[in-house]
């Protein structure tokens, strides 16, 4: 399985993407370790269970891309797959409103500062690219307009999943073991959504920027698409 990931990560030039968002981890990982130590306090340990969070997606992504590729996948299994991956999906993004934790402690803000961006940064960029494994998937099986289409739903989804999580503390396990009552909360806001001004402004505002961000991400994965064509 490892193989065939490496080889379709290399064949679509992600390989080095990956790598990168590795190396982004391990510092992460690396500077939470130093705190830890040196304060004797778990107060950032969420940070790593949050970037594993952020790695499902991924995953789910990259295990669809290879059965795809090998055609190998039935029109259920793929539509389970795409399912499971907009479950976790929020995940990734979410890692942004991490930053609600800076504030001054006994120890260097500047270093918290500096702990809580890698993790923000790499976690959203690990969703990313889940979303643009996504989007090159449904581009090829469905056609532009369809690849554009789930990538704007995943992003919109994803940002009323951010305000579900940080706001009615909500995560994508309750789907399964609390279905009821989040479908209940769901419902309220997708009926009365004036009554609730706090999911409408977090949803709408995290839509636009996550959607400025991908498209930035797009537009740099297209530039070395391109620059190793004409290689």
């Amino acid at each position: 399985m490892i193989p065939s990931i490496i080889n379709y990560l290399k064949s679509t030039n992600r390989l080095q993407i990956l790598l990168v968002l590795a190396s982004s981890t391990v510092f992460g990982v690396l500077l939470l370790s130093v705190r830890v130590f040196w304060t004797q306090q778990t107060s950032f340990i969420f940070l790593i269970w949050n970037i594993f969070l952020a790695l499902i997606p991924l995953g789910v992504s990259l295990l669809l891309a290879i059965r795809v590729n090998s055609q190998k996948v039935s029109p259920f299994i793929f539509w389970v797959f795409v399912g499971l991956w907009l479950l976790f999906f929020p995940n990734a993004p979410y890692i942004l409103t991490d930053l609600f934790h800076l504030k001054m402690r006994d120890f260097p803000f500047w270093y918290d500062l500096v702990l809580l961006l890698i993790f923000a940064w790499t976690g959203t960029l690990i969703g990313f690219l889940s979303l643009l494994i996504i989007h090159d998937i449904f581009t090829k099986k469905y056609g532009k307009i369809a690849g554009w289409i789930i990538s704007f739903c995943a992003i919109f989804l994803g940002s009323f999943g951010i305000y579900l999580g940080r706001y009615l503390r909500w995560n994508s396990w309750d789907m399964l073991t609390n279905p009821l009552t989040l479908a209940e909360d769901i419902w309220v806001r997708i009926f009365n959504p004036f009554q609730h001004p706090t999911t409408i402004g977090v949803t709408f505002l995290f839509t636009i920027l996550l959607s400025l961000m991908y498209a930035s991400l797009l537009t740099f994965n297209r530039k070395i698409e391109i620059e190793k064509e004409v290689e």
